[in-house]
């Protein structure tokens, strides 16, 4: 009898010992995964955030590039385009061009680029605003105060050969009315800066030759007959200076010479009727005013 009780205890012990064997068996089996699992998870989290990075990446990337095609348009085809368009990459990714105008409070004008580039949800938006045409310096000098403009008609006399180091004002009191050079004899005019004023801004039957670090010509240039022309020289520091034209350069008979942008000519140049405006675009710049231009970019923005 004795015998036969150890024989059961051994038999329940036996079962006890496998019982807590298997119960053992699960609670590992189980930890192990939920270890797998949350290993698997973290490894998947890791996958998407670098997927999500590379993506935010190249949304960054496909924003500059519409800068740059921006850029391009406005230096090299079209200066005047205010307006927006569209571009992809082969990846499928998107981006979003915007082009506006806005006048500034010191009475230049500011052009703002906003690119924003989408790739599989990831938004990143890049701008960049400049000046692109320079204000009028709060101290300068009209040109009639010098004695060869005549401030009522706009004349220029023919025989003027100004050098000066200010800020020069050319206009006329005429309403509508620029400058006038209507003597065949040429005039030549040497100064840090020269601003042409109305519209026409000015016109001219015989050679003006115009030497500055910037010159704006806020209306219309008229060559009024074939013998007319503009020659820009550089100035003493042997720079070429920036030529802002705001409306074309036009012979007498209506057609265009030269389209509106911002110029920078390399040594003498002569702006004529006969000029082959395929060359004379040859030197057309990035119209930013140096010092004025700013980037920012935001990770998943909208727009300012």
């Amino acid at each position: 009898m004795n015998k036969r009780l150890k024989e059961d205890n051994s038999a329940i012990i036996c079962n006890d010992r496998k019982g807590s064997v298997m119960i053992l068996v699960v609670v590992i089996t189980a930890v192990i995964l939920l270890l797998g699992g949350a290993l698997l998870d973290i490894a998947l989290t890791d996958v998407r955030i670098a997927r999500n990075y590379q993506n935010a990446q190249k949304a960054y990337y496909l924003a500059e590039s519409g800068i740059e095609k921006a850029v391009a348009l406005l230096v090299e085809h079209d200066a005047s385009f205010r307006g927006s368009f569209y571009g992809e990459d082969d990846g499928g990714g998107t981006f979003a061009v915007t082009v506006s105008a806005f006048p500034g409070d010191d009475g230049g004008e500011w052009l703002h680029i906003q690119s924003t580039g989408t790739v599989d949800g990831a938004r990143d938006l890049v701008g960049l605003r400049f000046q692109v045409l320079p204000p009028l310096p709060a101290t300068y000098v009209h040109a009639a105060s010098l004695g060869w403009l005549d401030e009522k008609s706009g004349l220029i006399a023919g025989d003027t050969d100004y050098k000066g180091e200010e800020a020069l004002l050319l206009s006329s009191a005429a309403p509508g009315s620029g400058v006038l050079l209507l003597e065949p004899g040429p005039a030549a005019i040497s100064s840090k800066a020269l601003f042409f004023e109305g519209d026409p801004s000015l016109k001219l039957e015989g050679i003006l030759t115009l030497s500055a670090e910037v010159i704006v010509f806020r209306g219309t240039v008229y060559l009024d007959c074939d013998c007319s022309a503009l020659l820009f020289v550089e100035g003493p520091s042997g720079r070429a200076g920036k030529v802002y034209f705001v409306e074309p350069v036009r012979h007498s008979d209506g057609s265009v010479v030269l389209q509106p942008g911002c110029y920078q000519f390399g040594g003498d140049y002569t702006v004529n009727a006969g000029s082959s405006q395929a060359e004379v675009r040859s030197y057309e710049v990035f119209p930013a005013v140096p010092g004025t231009m700013s980037w920012y970019s935001w990770a998943g923005g909208e727009g300012l």
